[in-house]
């Protein structure tokens, strides 16, 4: 439910922004090895070259430092 959750508050912030996905984001738990605990969220647009853009919004949006985000 959590990852879910997460999935569609991107998704709806993206597109909210006007950016195009080419798959649904994608998110999952992941542990670093020091034990702490986080999610991993990959994002795959229809144009890469807006990648920088789009992470740029993600962390406005989202300034978590418990999530890594891919943009690809």
């Amino acid at each position: 439910m959590i990852l879910d959750t997460v999935a569609l508050m991107m998704t709806n912030v993206l597109r909210r922004l006007g950016f195009e996905l080419r798959a649904p984001v994608a998110v999952r738990f992941r542990t670093a090895d020091g034990g702490s605990t986080g999610l991993d969220v990959v994002v795959r647009l229809t144009d890469p070259s807006q990648r920088e853009r789009a992470a740029a919004a993600i962390a406005e949006h989202f300034p978590d430092r418990l999530s890594d985000v891919v943009v690809s």
